[in-house]
């Protein structure tokens, strides 16, 4: 209670990770289909508040809490935390619910009672607390969404080529593609492609970032620094095989699973946002808030050939 700090100050980090199985069509042009998908999210904060005063974080309406949400603080529990496993969706619906919310232990039970009660007729949910000092995450969820109702964020595809001399060369176009508004940049896109550990040459041409290979894990590596929405790069790749090989067999080697890593500023794939950050102390000192929204490959984002 006796801390003063010169400047109060709050920071609220939304970050989600996605994991996504994606299986690529087996024609040329065919759209990627999404087999699997996992959101996971956390709000993070870091409070250099003066007192103790009350904050109030109001969030839209991604996030419902469900009509029997059981809030209470786990006996045992290392966290403390309140929880609750929303219900399914039904049939054929979209489910948009987050799922297995869990709140730091200094959001009290009574606290999110009113908040629920506060909630019906509104757009969104509105959580006080009395935050501790320095970092805590506030808020875990999960969200899994029927595969077919979400768009990965970022789409990538490869087509096979096929030279006279296919059998002692091995020759791809890969794709990538931002499918997230325009208004976003994604950072550090790494597309890793498996490819022949014995191969003897490469000729690579890209026409957004660099790629190369990495001789003792067979992947070629394609990172670009800067991907805005909407935009698309590509890849030409041509292998030299010093075993002449089955045109079977290098298919399949080639059509391995392709792994793609990235952080994606300013956007969230739950929809989830922060509507209003307000602190209440009893002295009206000044404060100021600063949230940062982000969403990163959940190291299983991959794409599978059928």
């Amino acid at each position: 209670q006796g801390i003063v700090y010169p400047r109060n100050e709050v920071f609220v980090d939304v970050v989600e990770k996605v994991s996504l199985v994606i299986s690529s069509g087996s024609t040329v042009g065919a759209p990627n289909a999404v087999r699997h998908a996992e959101i996971e999210g956390q709000v993070d904060m870091k409070a250099y508040l003066s007192g103790m005063p009350e904050v109030k974080i109001g969030f839209n309406d991604k996030l419902v809490l469900p009509a029997q949400f059981g809030v209470e603080v786990a006996s045992g529990a290392d966290d403390g935390t309140a929880s609750s496993s929303a219900p399914p969706a039904a049939a054929g619906q979209a489910d948009e619910t987050l799922s297995d919310v869990r709140f730091h232990q200094c959001v009290r039970p009574a606290a999110l009672a009113r908040a629920q009660a506060n909630a019906v007729g509104s757009r969104g949910l509105t959580v006080s607390f009395v935050p501790p000092n320095g970092d805590f995450t506030l808020l875990r969820y999960r969200r899994t969404p029927p595969a077919g109702s979400i768009t990965p964020p970022i789409s990538v595809s490869l087509t096979r080529m096929s030279p006279a001399h296919a059998s002692s060369r091995l020759s791809f176009l890969a794709k990538v593609h931002a499918k997230f508004p325009t208004r976003c940049t994604a950072k550090t896109v790494v597309v890793r492609i498996p490819i022949p550990s014995d191969f003897d040459s490469t000729q690579l041409r890209v026409s957004a970032g660099s790629a190369g290979i990495v001789p003792l894990k067979a992947q070629l590596v394609w990172t670009i620094r800067n991907l805005r929405g909407g935009d698309e790069a590509t890849l030409n790749a041509e292998l030299g095989l010093p075993v002449i090989r089955a045109e079977s067999t290098q298919q399949e080697t080639i059509l391995s699973p392709i792994r793609v890593e990235f952080r994606l500023p300013f956007f969230t794939m739950s929809g989830l946002r922060v509507q209003s950050l307000k602190v209440h102390e009893r002295s009206g000192y000044e404060s100021f808030s600063w949230i940062r929204y982000a969403t990163t490959d959940g190291g299983e984002y991959s794409v599978r050939s059928q």
